[in-house]
């Protein structure tokens, strides 16, 4: 039961950090392309 809960700890972790990545990456072009 403690693997299974720090696996699932693990992978929010990884989907939270993936999501954050891709939230940062996605506004820098449309800053960009801003006039």
């Amino acid at each position: 039961e403690d693997k299974e809960l720090a696996d699932l700890t693990m992978a929010i972790g990884l989907i939270n950090a993936y999501n954050r990545l891709a939230i940062s990456f996605r506004n820098v072009p449309q800053e960009a392309q801003k006039p």
